[in-house]
């Protein structure tokens, strides 16, 4: 491959790792309101509490849709975070304990890193 030679650090294996981890971002929204969306903005943290409705648990996480926001209230992001495994389909939580969640009141609130990539307040 020829790109390697005009573009130095640019090795067809170099490259298609770059091109891969690309290919994996997966874009994740969450329906919330505009002071919501304004603490992220501000924070760059996405924070969660323990399910409180049908999949109820005892554990907090941050829980958000898997997809593309839209015209809803709420903002689209990305993270370097990997989700839980074993999500229901469509969703994706991050729980405590797990690497990259960081816990800000045990048992209680946790979040992570994101990056906001649409918000529609």
């Amino acid at each position: 491959m020829i790109l390697g030679w005009f573009f130095p650090g640019c090795e067809p294996d170099r490259l298609a790792g770059r091109e891969a981890t690309m290919a994996r971002t997966v874009h994740y929204y969450r329906l919330q309101s505009k002071a919501d969306n304004e603490l992220v903005a501000s924070t760059g943290k996405l924070a969660g509490r323990a399910p409180r409705n049908i999949l109820q648990s005892p554990f907090p996480k941050v829980k958000a849709f898997i997809g593309t926001l839209g015209n809803q209230t709420g903002i689209e992001f990305i993270t370097m975070v990997k989700p839980d495994d074993g999500c229901p389909p469509g969703q994706a939580y991050w729980s405590e304990g797990r690497p990259g969640v960081e816990v800000l009141h045990p048992d209680e609130l946790v979040a992570i890193a994101v990056n906001i990539v649409a918000r529609n307040d």
